[in-house]
Parts: C-alpha cells; sequence; structure tokens
C-alpha cells in the first residue's frame, strides 16, 4: 500500500490520450487520401477522358444507325458522323485544328487523317465509318490522362 503512493510520487500515472506521433501519422493519412481522392477528381475531369467518353457514345450511335434504308441518307449520316468525330478529336488533343497535333506515329496519322478529312468533306462510300472511329479512339487511347 505504502510501495503503491510512493509510485504515484515517483512516477506519474500513465496518460489516456493520443501520442502527438499517432496524431501526426493520422494527419498524414489523411492528407495522402485527400491528394489521391483530388487528384482523381481532376484526372476525372479531363478534356481527354470528356473526349473518350464523348468517341465512345460515338460509336455506339453510329453502329446503331449502320442499317438505314436510304443510301443518301446513310452518306450524310456518316458525313456528320465524321464531322463530330474531328471535333471530338480536336477537343481531346486540346488544338484548334487537328493538322496541329503532331503524334509519335506521324505516318499513320496522316492516313488516318486524310480518310477523315474525305469523309468530312465528300460523299465517298468507299470509308467505312466504324474503322475510321475504331482508328480515332486508337490515337485518343495512345495518349495518357497524365500527359494532358
Amino acid at each position: 500500500m505504502i510501495q503503491d503512493q510512493l509510485q504515484g510520487l515517483i512516477l506519474p500515472p500513465p496518460e489516456n490520450g493520443f501520442n502527438p506521433v499517432l496524431w501526426l501519422g493520422l494527419f498524414l493519412l489523411v492528407a495522402l487520401f485527400g491528394l489521391a481522392f483530388w487528384r482523381w477528381r481532376k484526372s476525372q475531369k479531363s478534356a481527354l477522358l470528356k473526349a473518350r467518353k464523348a468517341l465512345d457514345l460515338l460509336i455506339k450511335s453510329a453502329s446503331s444507325s449502320t442499317v438505314a434504308p436510304f443510301r443518301n441518307n446513310t452518306l450524310n449520316n456518316n458525313q456528320a458522323t465524321a464531322i463530330k468525330c474531328s471535333q471530338i478529336l480536336s477537343a481531346g488533343f486540346g488544338v484548334k485544328r487537328l493538322d496541329q497535333y503532331k503524334p509519335e506515329n506521324a505516318n499513320q496519322w496522316q492516313s488516318f487523317y486524310q480518310k477523315l478529312i474525305t469523309l468530312c468533306y465528300s460523299n465517298d462510300s468507299n470509308i467505312e465509318i466504324n474503322l475510321l472511329l475504331q482508328e480515332a479512339k486508337y490515337f485518343l487511347l495512345a495518349i495518357n490522362v497524365g500527359d494532358k
């Protein structure tokens, strides 16, 4: 009994609160999760990601409208789809005109670009719109979201 009383005088009783190191660790953990969430939200709002989603919707709508009964209507739809595709690509690449975009594989891009321009400004029925849209998707996927 006397030893217990002396123990309290010599050594203070242990505290039941959090250690400052635990508070610092908790703060750093919350800050890390906050930073990760902010980065994720920023990437979800990027122009490139919006362009990818818009192009996916365009591909779905183009594949469902290929069974049009009239040839002239199909050509007009293909031309409108090609124009919409060029607008989506311009927004996704962050350029005003598509000829300003310079990818790593320039030969493949030039071939695609010529087909897109041909379809935008003429009624050429030799170009398959679904293949053209798949190529456009390839070029959008080749760019990293972090690069933008």
